[in-house]
């Protein structure tokens, strides 16, 4: 009797960590944005979205944040990411698809990461990238903010693709882009025009 309560405990056990997995990878609905939600803070949130959209270049300018140096080349609205890899499988939600040139303009090598750039919204939510929407849809040549290809050597330039997760009625979308000292965190900001 004991054993059998031993061994359900343990199928328990592991019952309850893989349904955390799938739950954490989304496999139960839609992944909800990152970001806080409407709350009695949002007037400030408006207020700092303001002075984003003040500041923002459009798409197709170059700027400078830190030790890089941006371009957005384009960005749309998409309602589903589609893998490049084997099984296909496209996955239907609201997404935002943002293409860059990214420039190392220092003396050393610089790495870039998922925190280097962001979406904000017009109520000021704020967007980050995720790897399971990302790794397995873009091309691993454009995928740079998720794979060795963010290592950039003084002077080099590459262009990358990164897919956002945003709410179906987000609007007034503004990209930060950041440069990788974490102590410093200059950002300059892109007005991608929906």
């Amino acid at each position: 009797m004991r054993n059998a309560a031993g061994m359900l405990g343990i199928i328990g056990l592991f019952a309850a960590i893989a349904l955390g997995m799938l739950a954490t990878f989304g496999f139960f609905g839609p992944k909800a944005p990152v970001g806080a939600s409407v709350s009695a803070g949002q007037e400030a949130k408006t207020e700092v979205t303001n002075r984003r959209a003040e500041q923002a270049a459009s798409v197709g300018a170059t700027v400078k944040a830190g030790d890089l140096s941006w371009t957005v080349t384009d960005a749309y609205p998409k309602d589903a990411v589609s893998k490049y890899t084997f099984p296909p499988e496209t996955i239907r939600d609201s997404f935002v698809r943002l293409n860059f040139t990214v420039e190392n303009v220092s003396d050393r090598p610089v790495t870039l990461t998922d925190e280097t750039i962001a979406l904000y919204d017009a109520a000021g939510t704020e967007y980050l990238p995720e790897a399971d929407r990302n790794s397995s849809f873009v091309l691993p040549k454009y995928n740079i903010l998720f794979n060795e290809l963010g290592l950039l050597q003084p002077g080099e330039t590459r262009e990358g693709k990164v897919n956002f997760g945003v709410l179906p009625d987000a609007e007034g979308l503004i990209a930060r882009l950041g440069d990788t000292d974490p102590i410093v965190r200059e950002e300059k900001y892109v007005d991608l025009g929906f």
